[in-house]
């Protein structure tokens, strides 16, 4: 197929679809599936290969469950301004209908020569996009009577697999309109550091470009004092977040980022940051509802988006406590337990292990962190099953029987005023959607530059949290591992409160 079958086909005097310079070089490497509300809906997978952009019909749109095989039509090639095509293809007209931008990025074959590969009928493509990530396999399988060939598109299995996922349509009213994140150039390669040698600058200073695993990181002004007290610099968080990834990575992975944004240091306002305005190439954004308007949410994933976020003056983590593919499904249980101006940091550990038990009574096992500052957070590891109402039902269940257990020291009242000086507010709403706590190994924007730390509950009554910092949790880390490694692994149901 060619250009030539594409512009025949077409009005020029009423389409606005670009006609098409007739070509380009051979480097490829983006894509993009568009969402075509023509006389059936279908969606519209598009790979630049060998200067024109190579064309499938996918009726039922990409799913990212591996056992679900899609059919994908071959269509006539497309011009390479077609990637970015999106608006109303007018009535009487080929193709007339609204037309999406779904998802765009970049990829790669694991063949050497796309173009052979396609013509050969069998492409394994590793994507790079907003809602489409990791290995897809693409083959032909025949013809139809049309003489368009048939091909399967299926998911290969990975982190980025979804069980019984289904392509969800911009124009539902769900999740409305296409992403505006505008997407910045790519650092330059010349003079880049590996992530070992930037952990070995002592006093990290200006700016630099990290290369990790492919995608270039700008960090900038990293001598910026951030805890002026303490003396400790945006290059020290960030040496940080890069030494502690391993281990804060699994409790981000895939969870929208809402961004507490401290530009100036911790002595200044923070401000709360939902929607990306622009990111780069390497940085997944999901398009979902807050507050009921549709949002562009940077997505965690890589180092390199970690270290993105940190550069911006995220100096806390802040995800959801649900996954981007399952927004209306948490995959933790959490009870924050909020120590008042008065409370005994012994009664805060009580208060932590009485929530303990009356979980462990309900059949659930639980994690506890220090919060950063003076509290401690309880976490249960979910099955993504259950809806946010539910869990939240559970926690508040369980915080109102700990606060009828020790109503000296904990209440579940969120009034301030309602609660006395000593007593510990037992906060169960983080639970809604869209709500978060601060990650673990999230550094926090406090005094000591604090770290918000899991422990093993028989560690608990013995922790100073004051301790828990950069550097011995990093120590801690190395010598012995996440103490909540295990916890991460065994997800469990909530049964009937």
């Amino acid at each position: 197929m060619s250009l030539a079958e594409y512009q025949e086909k077409r009005d020029w005097t009423r389409t606005p679809e670009p006609r098409g310079s007739g070509g380009g070089g051979a480097a490829g490497g983006r894509f993009v599936v568009q969402e075509h509300h023509a006389r059936r809906l279908h969606w519209d997978l598009r790979l630049e290969i060998a200067g024109t952009l190579k064309s499938w019909a996918v009726p039922k749109g990409p799913s990212r469950d591996p056992d679900t095989r899609r059919l994908a039509v071959q269509v006539e090639d497309h011009p390479l301004e077609y990637i970015d095509f999106h608006g109303e293809i007018p009535a009487g007209t080929y193709g007339a209908g609204q037309v999406y931008v779904w998802d765009a990025g970049r990829f790669e074959t694991r063949e050497a020569d796309a173009l052979d590969a396609w013509k050969r009928g069998r492409l394994h493509l590793s994507l790079h996009g907003d809602r489409l990530r990791g290995e897809w396999r693409l083959f032909r399988t025949s013809e139809q009577d049309s003489g368009q060939p048939q091909w399967i598109l299926q998911k290969a299995p990975d982190e980025w697999s979804v069980a019984g996922d289904a392509a969800p349509l911009i124009a539902d009213g769900a999740v409305p309109a296409q992403s505006t994140v505008r997407r910045t150039p790519e650092p330059t390669l010349e003079g880049s550091l590996s992530p070992e040698e930037f952990l070995t600058w002592a006093a990290p200073r200006g700016s630099a470009v990290l290369n990790l695993a492919g995608d270039r990181v700008a960090l900038t002004s990293l001598d910026k004092v951030y805890w002026p007290r303490e003396g400790i610099t945006k290059g020290r968080l960030l040496q940080y977040y890069l030494g502690v990834a391993p281990w804060i990575g699994p409790h981000l992975e895939g969870c929208p980022a809402i961004l507490k944004r401290y530009p100036q240091g911790v002595e200044s306002a923070p401000f709360y940051q939902h929607q990306v305005e622009s990111a780069p190439r390497f940085l997944r954004i999901e398009r979902l509802l807050h507050g009921g308007e549709p949002t562009d949410y940077a997505v965690y994933g890589s180092v390199a988006t970690l270290l993105h976020l940190v550069n911006l003056g995220n100096i806390e983590q802040h995800p959801w406590l649900a996954r981007a593919e399952k927004p209306d499904h948490p995959r933790w249980l959490v009870i924050d337990l909020d120590p008042g101006e008065k409370t005994p940091w012994e009664e805060v550990v009580a208060t932590a292990l009485e929530t303990r038990a009356a979980l462990a009574t309900l059949g659930l096992e639980s994690g506890v962190k220090t919060s950063g500052s003076r509290g401690l957070h309880v976490y249960v590891p979910l099955e993504p099953i259950h809806s946010h109402e539910e869990v939240a039902r559970v926690a508040e269940a369980i915080c109102r029987f700990v606060a009828e257990r020790r109503p000296r020291w904990a209440t579940p009242e969120r009034a301030r005023q309602a609660r006395r000086p000593e007593q510990i507010y037992m906060d169960w709403v983080q639970n809604g959607r869209g709500k978060s706590l601060a990650a673990p190994y999230s550094a926090r924007a406090v005094p000591g530059a604090r770290v918000s730390t899991p422990l093993a509950w028989q560690d608990l009554e013995g922790a100073d949290p004051a301790t828990f910092t950069f550097t011995s949790v990093l120590a801690a880390l190395s010598a012995a591992g996440d103490p909540w490694s295990g916890l991460l692994a065994r997800p469990q149901r909530l049964g009937r409160v």
